[in-house]
């Protein structure tokens, strides 16, 4: 096996993976039931910023710090239906023996991995027409829990917002189709006096009395990402740093924000970068940074656009590029 050089990314792919993961008791339908069920009692009880079982979401779930050749990474190990597996390496075949796990990799017959347990410790050993290479592995039990108890809650939560979304959706086809109804209802009843009509009523639904109530009207609101079109350059406060941004948008409505943004983009573009003036090379450095820059470009070009249009419109600012010079 190449000595992977796994991403921390991969952890919080592993614990998404285990919210859905199956029990190691459960049956199937219990384990597609589970999910359903934590869902309905969080969204009656309307509290979802904690959960109060963390090694509930966290069973089939492994973690270790590794050291290996001289490198050191992450290694989740995921228990699925057919056995375990590692999310970073998944042509990686994982069989889980006495002490801990041997793994072999698919178009490679010389591989062969080990992670054993002895006395407490970790050992990883591999195999290939290279040698043999060992390392020792760290389990990072309480990190996961810290990490699942974080993001956990807002995983729950776009459950809870993409349920309501499918919610919302069905009401909206179910108006449709009664207006559809009641339009059909309509046109039966508009038909010439000469032309027949068959007894059975096959042309003629029948209709609820709250059939024709109008489906909305008004423009339905909908989630558009825009991005400016050119890479946004500004000097830094200082020490005659550059900033080059390129910047996203999320807007959510009946397309009027994206129009204003366009019809307002150089505007638009000298306020980001008179702002990007204002913050020093360590206010930008690091992902809160980055957090608090893009929240003040979003509030600042809202601002702009409420003295030029009226309205704001920017719901969430991303960066789709970032680089300091």
């Amino acid at each position: 096996m190449p000595h992977y050089a796994f991403s921390l990314v991969l952890i919080l792919f592993g614990l998404s993976s285990a919210v859905s993961a199956q029990t190691i008791n459960g049956t199937d339908d219990e384990a597609e039931q589970a999910p359903q069920a934590k869902i309905a009692v969080a969204k009656a009880n309307q509290d979802i910023s904690k959960i109060d079982d963390v090694s509930t979401l966290l069973r089939g779930v492994l973690a270790f710090e590794c050291k290996l050749g001289g490198d050191s990474f992450p290694l989740v190990l995921l228990e699925k239906r057919r056995g375990w597996t590692m999310p970073s390496a998944p042509d990686l075949v994982l069989t889980e023996i006495d002490d801990g796990f041997a793994f072999n990799q698919s178009d490679d017959p010389l591989y062969l991995g080990f992670l054993k347990e002895r006395g407490g410790k970790w050992k990883l050993t591999e195999l290939d027409d290279g040698g043999v290479t060992t390392g020792t592995c760290e389990e990072r039990d309480e990190m996961l829990e810290d990490v699942t108890e974080i993001i956990a809650p807002k995983i729950l939560q776009n459950a809870l917002e993409l349920q309501d979304r499918v919610t919302e959706a069905e009401d909206r086809m179910a108006a449709m189709q009664s207006r559809l109804d009641g339009a059909g209802l309509a046109l039966c009843k508009e038909l010439p006096v000469n032309e027949p009509v068959a007894d059975d009523g096959e042309n003629c639904p029948t209709v609820a009395p709250d059939a024709e109530t109008a489906f909305p009207k008004e423009a339905l609101a909908s989630v558009a990402f825009f991005e400016f079109p050119a890479i946004l350059t500004g000097n830094l406060k200082g020490l005659g740093r550059v900033l080059d941004l390129g910047v996203g948008v999320l807007t959510q409505d009946d397309g009027t924000s994206v129009a204003n943004i366009e019809a307002h983009m150089p505007d638009l573009s000298q306020e980001v970068i008179a702002t990007m003036s204002t913050y020093t090379e360590q206010e930008v450095t690091g992902r809160e940074a980055r957090q608090a820059l893009a929240e003040d470009l979003r509030i600042t070009m809202n601002a702009t656009l409420i003295s030029l249009t009226g309205v704001g419109g920017i719901d969430k600012v991303h960066f789709t590029f970032f680089s300091i010079e």
